[in-house]
């Protein structure tokens, strides 16, 4: 039998790792409790329900399910959260660097720009390392 661990359980875990990352930010717990929400679920977005068997690996469309992926492995669940924070932190980051907020000043995604979300991504994988950074380097969110 597999155990599965509590929300709060995941949750923690995300942090910790979060937190061997020079991008780690005070809002982080916030980012990682929302993908748990049982209200919330915005678009495309990570929604994870922990259920007395499995764990479900959601995105959300415009309020319609449109992912749906039961596991058994918590660090399929840990990577799939951990991937969208660090993401979208790299991303933001970029944003203030470039002074621009994408609603009526917008960042040019060119080559160059590209590369430092992707350096940035990869740097906070390289800092966690383990499982966690090889499924980076071979794409396997893709696969969840």
């Amino acid at each position: 039998m597999t155990l599965i661990y509590t929300e709060s359980q995941l949750i923690q875990q995300i942090i910790d790792l979060l937190q061997l990352t020079d991008i780690y930010q005070e809002n982080h717990p916030e980012m990682v409790a929302s993908a748990f929400s049982h209200t919330w679920r915005g678009d495309l977005e990570p929604h994870i329900e922990v259920e007395p068997e499995c764990y479900r690996i959601q995105l959300y469309e415009r309020g319609i399910l449109s992912v749906d992926r039961p596991t058994l492995e918590a660090a399929d669940v840990i990577y799939f959260v951990l991937e969208d924070i660090i993401y979208a932190t790299v991303h933001i980051g970029l944003l203030r660097k470039y002074k621009v907020n994408n609603r009526d000043q917008h960042l040019q995604y060119t080559a160059d720009v590209l590369a430092e979300i992707s350096e940035g991504v990869d740097h906070a994988f390289h800092q966690i390392g383990g499982i966690y950074e090889q499924w980076h380097r071979a794409g396997r969110r893709h696969e969840l």
